[in-house]
């Protein structure tokens, strides 16, 4: 092969490079994401429903504390809280955790509480503890405060209520003799 013919198959090669390096991105060589030359698509089946949720463990114990406002930003534990149903006694302890600040949800329980007609009894505050205690005829509630410290990145929420039914005289507990 001659020079001169090499030299016009080079030409020839660096003009067409160019328009074949474009061709490589349009429709003609078009892959898909896995490098695999596409398929004609068939059509995607419609989207199942989602299975509908489960209760959660607190609501299947039919324990409804509607008398005590949580504020929105606090997610409940379910896995830290805990209920109890009996003939005599309804309450447990449920646990929320937040972004928020200790004394932020000490104003929102000492506001929200006695508009739900819960008597203030009791405050004591530790450095980044607080607990805040309410009462109703037949009912207490207690809420412990403990903002973020060491590996808790979060202030968290303990509400303790207790809900007693009256009792009868005969059914109250006697001190033994």
């Amino acid at each position: 092969m001659s020079l001169k013919m090499k030299n016009k198959i080079f030409v020839m090669a660096v003009l067409l490079f160019p328009i074949i390096a474009g061709c490589a991105g349009s429709n003609l060589f078009s892959k898909g994401d896995s490098g695999q030359p596409q398929q004609e698509s068939q059509p995607t089946p419609p989207p199942q429903p989602a299975p509908p949720a489960l209760p959660s463990q607190l609501s299947l114990m039919g324990t409804d504390f509607d008398d005590v406002d949580i504020p929105d930003e606090l997610k409940l534990s379910e896995g830290e809280s805990i209920l109890m149903n009996t003939a005599n006694f309804v309450g447990g302890s449920l646990v929320y955790s937040a972004n928020v600040t200790v004394d932020s949800v000490i104003r929102f329980f000492k506001t929200q509480m006695p508009k739900k007609g819960w008597e203030f009894l009791a405050s004591s505050f530790a450095r980044n503890n607080a607990i805040i205690a309410f009462k109703k005829p037949n009912k207490n509630c207690v809420i412990h405060i403990t903002g973020p410290a060491g590996w808790q990145l979060q202030t968290k929420i303990h509400v303790w209520i207790g809900n007693s039914k009256d009792m009868a005289p005969s059914e109250k507990i006697l001190p033994l003799r």
